[in-house]
Parts: structure tokens; C-alpha cells; sequence
């Protein structure tokens, strides 16, 4: 089974899965046990490292059994950490056993992260503490909150972290404050472009696809309320970072993605940000780096995914085009479309993003008003990338 039909199996199981027989007035006590119990993943020196505490935080754990079957549990998340996790799992599971832990992130979505079964341990009324190991690198930054981060043990310990990358761009930011936040990224491999204004944002952003904005809130001339919808109108949906005076500083934004930073900029606290948000876009539909299909390892695949690519780069002009003649039944033609096949070819993201696209028109009626959300489809059909190309971007 390749490692696409692997994800596929996981995420099939993970749509039902079996409930944790015991309610809130058991589990404290379980994971008591647990914790008393010494047969965590600490333990296992293949897999012990600084470990995260989540005192049985609900997760759950999907399995591909020896013997071909599968299936999804509420389970109870003891701790994580750079090798693996423990989870209080209704059931036994035998050593190596293929699984995959779904996990809430800071973000609010659910992420999954491929294990396997480093041991198996019966603690009390049918519940095992199950030690996973992880299957490939993880990094644990977008899993747990970052005031968790200090505990993690360094990236040269154990596996690698991800080098992070990304392009920023800034506007109507000062000349020296760009430069200063050049000097407190310079750990990060991040290429920056500065707009002095948002109509030269705009240009930019249509010509280039950038990681993170950073905007200038106190200068009227970028008038940083009124542009941020516009770009969210033109399907720019990647984290903006606002700079403000201290004094100014308003409430928390209604948009997640949207974070106001306070002058004078903290060093240890932007960096951080940035990270953050660079890690965040590994798992979403914005950024910069080019879409590779998860298919992209099968070699009998990889004239499909070719032709896939180009046909969606056709798509991707007639839908232009659906949305200025606000064609809704042109538009719907697309989008269905991509969304049937992208899946198929190892694209899981443009499906959703075509979903989200289908259920804006469906909304509306109208193409044009549903512009916002098939741009930004658009936008992700501009990054995916031809096989046959090599490892350049799209």
C-alpha cells in the first residue's frame, strides 16, 4: 500500500470513529494511572525526548490492522514530544501497527501526523497506553501552542525540524523598519520585496504569491482597514501582519489571520510570529511554494498528474474569465470538475479550495459575487506543480 492509499485509508476512518467508553468523571482517573504507571513513551528509548503534558486532551487514533482492516478511536492524549506520543487507547494494538494520531492544532484545524506502534501496555477497565512512534520528521511548532515551544528539545537533537522559507512582503513600512525586520529574520530564509503603497501591493501580489504581509497601520496613505478586504476580495488569504503604535493598539481582529504587532517591534515575540505563521502555511491553501501532488512518488503517475496540471491551468483561465461575464454555469462547469479529479491525482487542496468555491456560487448564483472565493481556487491552480517539470515552482 502506498503511502497516498495509506492517507486515503486513515482519512476514510477517521470520519467515524468509535467513542471513548468512558466519560469526563473516568478519565482523570485513568490518566492518573497512567501517569503513575511509568509506561509512557518516556521510557522507550527510541522515542524518549522533552516531553509536552496534554493530560488526556481528546484525540483521535486511526489504525490500519495487520490485517488489512481499519478503524478510528476516541482516544486520550497523554503527552507528545520530537519522537512520538502517548494516547490511552480503547483496544490493544500490536508493535508496528500503521496508524495515524488527528490532533487539533493551535490554529483550531485538526491535523494528522503518521505513527506507528512503538509498544502497548494494558492500564485499567480495557484502556492501553499506547506509545506511537512517529513515521517521519514532525514539527511539533504547529501542533502545540507556543508558549509550550522553550520545552522542546533542540532541532539538533533527535530529528530535524523543517527549515522554514518564505517570501514577505511589506507596505508602506519605513526603509529602516524593513530593515530591522530583515535583521531579526535573518535566521529565517526569508526573501523580502517592500511596496511602498497598496496600489504597488496590489501589482505585486498579482505577479508574485508571498508567504506573510506585513502592513504599516499608521500611515493613512495605506488606509490598512479598507485595503485588507480588498485583498481578502481578491483571494489573497495568507497572514497579514499589521504594525501599530503601543498606544494604538485595537482589539483582537475578527480575522484569525490578521495579527496587529505593536512598535516598538519586539524581537523575540515577531520572530516567533513569523515562524508561527510560516509553519501554519505548510498545512493550508496560501503561500508561495509550489503544490506538489502527494501522487508525485508513483512513477506510473506521473503523465496523469502532468496532464492534470495542464487542463487545470485551462481551467484556471476560463474561470478568469467566468468571473468578469459573471458566467455562474461555466464557472459551476469548472469547479466541479476540478473538484471530481484533483483528489485523484494527489491534489486533496485544490479540492477543498474548489469546494469552498462551488459553495460560494451555489450561495450566490453569481460568479462575480463569488469572485473572492474562485480567486483565490486561481491562486492555488497558479502554484501546483508539473511533475514533468522538475522541482521548479509552477
Amino acid at each position: 500500500m502506498t503511502r497516498h492509499q495509506q492517507a486515503q485509508v486513515h482519512s476514510r476512518a477517521r470520519r467515524s470513529p468509535s467513542s471513548f467508553p468512558f466519560g469526563e468523571e473516568v478519565s482523570p482517573e485513568l490518566v492518573a494511572t497512567a501517569r503513575l504507571s511509568g509506561l509512557t513513551g518516556a521510557t522507550d528509548p527510541s522515542i524518549s525526548a522533552m516531553r509536552i503534558d496534554f493530560g488526556g486532551k481528546p484525540v483521535v487514533l486511526s489504525v490500519i490492522h495487520p490485517g488489512g482492516s481499519n478503524s478510528a478511536s476516541q482516544s486520550l492524549l497523554m503527552d507528545i514530544g520530537m519522537g512520538g506520543a502517548s494516547v490511552l487507547y480503547p483496544g490493544f494494538l500490536h508493535t508496528g501497527t500503521d496508524c495515524a494520531l488527528w490532533i487539533e492544532a493551535p490554529t483550531g484545524e485538526e491535523e494528522m501526523v503518521r505513527a506507528s506502534v512503538a509498544s502497548c501496555y494494558v492500564l485499567a477497565k480495557g484502556i492501553h497506553i499506547v506509545n506511537l512512534r512517529w513515521a517521519e520528521a514532525v514539527d511539533l511548532r504547529a501542533l502545540v501552542p507556543s508558549t509550550h515551544w522553550s520545552a522542546l528539545e533542540p532541532p539538533s537533537v533527535g530529528r530535524q525540524e523543517p527549515a522554514l522559507s518564505g517570501k514577505l512582503l511589506t507596505i508602506g513600512v519605513p526603509e529602516l523598519e524593513v530593515e530591522l525586520i530583515r535583521m531579526l529574520t535573518g535566521t529565517l530564509n526569508i526573501e523580502i520585496t517592500e511596496a511602498p503603497f497598496a496600489g504597488a501591493a496590489l501589482d505585486s501580489l498579482h505577479e508574485h504569491a508571498f508567504d506573510i504581509l506585513v502592513l504599516n497601520g499608521d500611515c493613512p496613505e495605506t488606509d490598512y482597514a479598507g485595503f485588507v478586504p480588498r485583498l481578502r476580495a481578491e483571494g489573497f488569504v495568507e497572514p497579514i501582519f499589521v504594525l501599530v503604535d503601543r498606544r494604538h493598539m485595537p482589539a483582537a481582529s475578527s480575522d484569525p489571520t490578521v495579527r496587529h504587532v505593536a512598535r516598538p517591534i519586539n524581537a523575540d515575540d515577531f520572530t516567533a510570529t513569523i515562524q508561527e505563521a510560516l509553519r501554519r502555511l505548510e498545512s493550508n491553501a496560501g503561500g508561495s511554494k509550489p503544490i506538489v501532488s502527494e501522487r508525485a512518488d508513483e512513477p506510473q503517475a506521473e503523465a496523469g498528474i502532468s496532464t492534470f496540471v495542464k487542463q487545470a491551468r485551462g481551467l484556471r483561465d476560463r474561470l478568469r474569465s467566468t468571473i468578469n461575464s459573471d458566467n455562474a454555469d461555466q464557472a459551476r462547469e469548472c469547479l466541479e470538475l476540478l473538484h471530481n479529479t484533483a483528489p485523484g491525482f494527489g491534489f486533496p487542496i485544490v479540492c477543498e479550495v474548489a469546494h469552498a468555491a462551488l459553495t460560494a456560487l451555489n450561495a450566490s448564483g453569481s460568479a462575480e459575487e463569488s469572485g473572492p472565493a474562485i480567486k483565490q481556487l486561481i491562486r492555488v491552480l497558479d502554484r501546483i506543480q508539473d511533475p514533468a517539470a522538475g522541482a521548479e515552482a509552477a
